[in-house]
């Protein structure tokens, strides 16, 4: 198979690094000099074109991703650049890999104060307004280069930040000029705000501007810690006509020597500006229904420890479509329990409607310490869809794992599915291995088998990620 340029030239760096990585983590120089990197190898080899099976398109066998990171410190002053090689879509032929100088950033601090010229992400507050993240297990890159200006201190916070806002998945930038402040005195309360505007070009090559504002407060006092936020926002979020749009987040503990009790609360309509922002989902998947759009929900969990050693946790949460038609409604409960501290028995069932199906889902997973060293655990996982003009099916997965310590782990993974052949991403049974080993300055993963396709939830924010049949490596090296 013929190779673009960019592979041999990632091939090239990978073994550098490699060596590299052998070395210390931190080379220090005289004065206050040092850098630092990590550098990330991935590669794919496709056994079959799965994601892309119903196109004309042939798919590439093998694919590879690296990303190398590097930071200067010098005194007060630091600088770091992101050199990246990746795929511009999974795997297919008809895409090259794409490389880039993914970030670059200059900064200084002091006393509190931080100054950054580059590359940055940035949340303000519990992301209502704005949540410019990075997760890079989701795939999920929201850099905003230009400008932040950070200052905290006992009393007083705030951020300022203005610039152009990247969204990987959507493939499109906004510029952003906003800020946020709050006062915290003497750690007993806080009281703030925030404050952006966004400008983007619609269809038509018109400039158009969105206003997004929030105020916040929090309470703490003992065992008892309230929080409450509300944004509203008017502009044309990528339509014609002006569209208005309002938040409501809140959320409550309280702590005793026994027991923990916390509550969220979340009701938004028109609040999602795609690449910008992303309400709190408020249920352990990290999954809003559709972004923050128009949605209604609310979690409660409950904590018992009546001995040091033993724990029980409940958590229940709901979530549906706000307006009419009730298109969404998802209900979620988990239990989970530790005996002896480290041993852990969880429990989850989750059951999401839309319009046209419905999605149970059922799992547990069990670690138990052999020894302070050793673990071994076993998950498992039933999905059953139930459609209105399409065959019900069912996909059970069971996954055997064991770790010794911080030097190697390995997991087995089988599975079935009912559905149709001829929508079946992977074949009828399943299987796959996975062994990772740790090295002083290196971690090696080896990927081998069948891995099922679906959502990857991460601060309200979900990736559909295709199912996958081959062979993963995956390097990190630190030096």
């Amino acid at each position: 198979m013929k190779r673009p340029f960019p592979l041999k030239l990632t091939s090239v760096l990978f073994l550098f690094l490699l060596v590299l990585g052998c070395g210390p983590k931190v080379f220090a120089f005289d004065g206050d000099w040092s850098v630092q990197a990590t550098n990330s190898f991935e590669y794919y080899h496709l056994k079959e074109n799965i994601a892309f099976r119903f196109l004309p398109q042939e798919a590439k066998e093998d694919s590879i991703r690296n990303r190398l990171i590097v930071d200067f410190l010098f005194g007060d002053f630091y600088a770091g650049v992101w050199y990246e090689i990746a795929p511009t879509a999974a795997f297919t032929s008809s895409f090259k890999e794409e490389t880039e100088l993914r970030q670059r950033y200059f900064g200084w601090h002091q006393n509190g104060l931080e100054i950054r010229a580059g590359h940055f992400n940035s949340t303000f507050d519990r992301g209502l307004v704005l949540n410019a993240f990075f997760d890079d297990f989701a795939n999920i890159s929201r850099n905003i280069d230009g400008i932040r200006v950070h200052y905290t201190s006992d009393l007083f916070n705030s951020e300022v930040v203005g610039g152009e806002i990247f969204d990987e998945f959507s493939r499109d930038s906004l510029s952003i000029r906003g800020g946020r402040a709050a006062l915290t005195p003497f750690g007993l309360f806080s009281v703030g705000g925030a404050y952006l505007r966004l400008w983007e070009r619609n269809f038509l090559g018109e400039m158009k501007s969105t206003n997004v504002k929030q105020g916040n407060l929090g309470l703490w006092f003992g065992p008892v810690d309230l929080y409450g936020e509300y944004a509203q926002q008017g502009g044309y979020l990528s339509a014609l006509l002006p569209v208005e749009g309002d938040g409501t987040y809140l959320s409550g503990s309280l702590y005793g020597p026994f027991f923990g009790v916390t509550a969220e609360y979340k009701n938004y309509i028109h609040m999602q500006i795609p690449g910008v922002n992303s309400p709190p989902a408020v249920n352990h998947f990290e999954k809003s229904l559709n972004g923050g759009w128009n949605e209604i929900g609310w979690r409660l969990a409950a904590t018992l420890t009546p001995y040091s050693d033993w724990s029980l946790e409940v958590d229940w949460a709901n979530s549906w479509t706000r307006g009419t038609g009730n298109i969404f409604d998802e209900q979620f409960v988990e239990v989970r329990g530790s005996y002896y501290r480290d041993n852990v028995v969880r429990a989850s069932y989750d059951r999401h409607k839309e319009h046209d199906h419905l999605e149970h889902w059922s799992d547990f997973t069990i670690y138990y310490y052999l020894s302070r060293r050793s673990t071994v655990s076993i998950s498992g996982l039933h999905k059953k869809y139930e459609y209105k003009f399409l065959k019900d099916y069912h996909e059970k997965d069971l996954t055997l794992g064991f770790s010794h310590a911080s030097l190697f782990s390995i997991s087995l993974t089988g599975g079935k599915s009912s559905q149709l052949g001829q929508f079946r991403e992977l074949p009828e049974k399943t299987a796959s291995v996975e062994v990772t080993v740790k090295f002083r300055n290196n971690d090696l993963t080896v990927f081998h088998g069948d891995q099922r396709g679906g959502l990857v939830c991460t601060s309200g924010v979900c990736v559909d990620q295709p199912a996958f049949r081959g062979t993963k490596v995956l390097l990190l090296s630190r030096f």
